[in-house]
């Protein structure tokens, strides 16, 4: 048995260099394959929950599970500004032009053109500057109808309308080209691209459940 547990394919100490024991169990080279089950947070914080899961992992042939136990207090700071506030919209998350890798890369020949310390500065300041996006206000409507069956299933229907006013100012992607003007650095030569809003879109979404 205990040759069974060091799964040894041969005899001396490098041998056993190449694998780990974890209880009476050897894991590495030549050995079963050790199943770590993943059970994160889903026990949601009570006991008995975990229990019947270790008990399930352990039915399914898992040799170990992994747990993570916290609170909310660990996992948020106690600061009320707007960098911590989470909002809702269908473009919310493109405040700012995407960047180009050229713009943020070594430029040698800025040197020669700005010789002076503050202009270069400024200069290299203005070529990597990450422009923002104006802010715009879109009206976005959700209707939903959900059916009911005496044998438990159930039909889901929802309509979604967004860009309601049709509001073809909101800018929904914007990047910095990859091109850069190195004769004069030039940053309006090859100036950011936008695109927009185009119209209503709608979307319908039907599902079963049983």
């Amino acid at each position: 048995m205990e040759g069974a547990l060091e799964c040894r394919t041969g005899t001396g100490m490098e041998e056993k260099m190449d694998r780990i024991k974890v209880g009476n169990r050897y894991i590495g080279e030549g050995c079963p394959v050790y199943l770590i089950a993943e059970m994160s947070a889903n026990h949601a914080g009570s006991l008995e929950r975990a229990k019947e899961i270790v008990h399930a992992a352990k039915e399914s042939g898992a040799d170990c599970i992994k747990v993570q136990t916290y609170t909310p207090d660990t996992l948020t700071i106690d600061c009320s500004n707007r960098y911590f506030q989470v909002g809702n919209g269908t473009w919310q998350g493109d405040a700012y032009v995407n960047l180009s890798p050229a713009y943020h890369e070594a430029m040698p020949g800025l040197v020669g053109l700005y010789p002076d310390k503050a202009e270069l500065e400024a200069k290299i300041r203005e070529l990597a500057t990450q422009d923002k996006l104006d802010p715009h206000f879109t009206l976005n409507l959700s209707i939903g109808k959900a059916i009911y069956f005496r044998n438990g299933t159930s039909l889901n229907f929802n309509l979604n309308a967004n860009n309601v006013l049709n509001n073809r100012n909101v800018v929904t992607y914007a990047y910095q080209q990859g091109r850069v003007d190195t004769k004069n650095f030039d940053r309006n030569a090859y100036p950011n691209r936008y695109q927009y809003a185009q119209g209503i879109r709608l979307f319908l979404n039907a599902g079963v459940r049983f």
